[in-house]
């Protein structure tokens, strides 16, 4: 279980005071978890999401509502998998997000990932937005941890 408070000044965001809660159970391979975060200008934020892993193979499902003080929810919904063979894991997913019956945006990303060393990753990542075609990314780099 997660707990979290924050005073007037909610630091990144324009809401003002708030409070969230969320809870992780993992049984196996498989992992539930979910959260909502309340904040005192009535918006709020709901996440719930699962992932599973068999072998080589995960995959993920999400559901997130951001609602705001007008009562408008806007979904965003992903689903995601990957395959690892070796060092290279090869990953896709698919985003919609969509509020009042208007899909505002519809991404499927597709990316490989390859180790180098331990904790060095080159990665490449294609993202596709069929409603936005100004959100056609490509992103090639590498991540380090330490």
């Amino acid at each position: 279980m997660l707990a979290s408070f924050a005073g007037d000044s909610n630091y990144g965001t324009t809401a003002t005071a708030g409070h969230a809660l969320g809870a992780q159970f993992t049984l196996g391979g498989v992992t539930l978890g979910g959260a909502k975060l309340q904040n005192d200008d009535s918006t709020e934020e709901q996440v719930m999401n699962i992932s599973a892993a068999f072998g080589d193979f995960t995959v993920g499902y999400e559901v997130h509502t951001a609602t705001t003080a007008a009562d408008v929810d806007t979904d965003t919904t992903t689903i995601g998998g990957g395959y690892t063979f070796g060092d290279t894991t090869f990953l896709v997913e698919a985003m919609e997000t969509e509020s009042q019956s208007v899909v505002s945006s519809d991404e499927m990303t597709y990316g490989i990932h390859h180790t180098l060393a331990p904790g060095l990753v080159a990665f490449v990542e294609t993202t596709d937005d069929e409603k936005t075609a100004s959100e056609e990314t490509t992103a090639i780099g590498l991540t380090m941890k330490f």
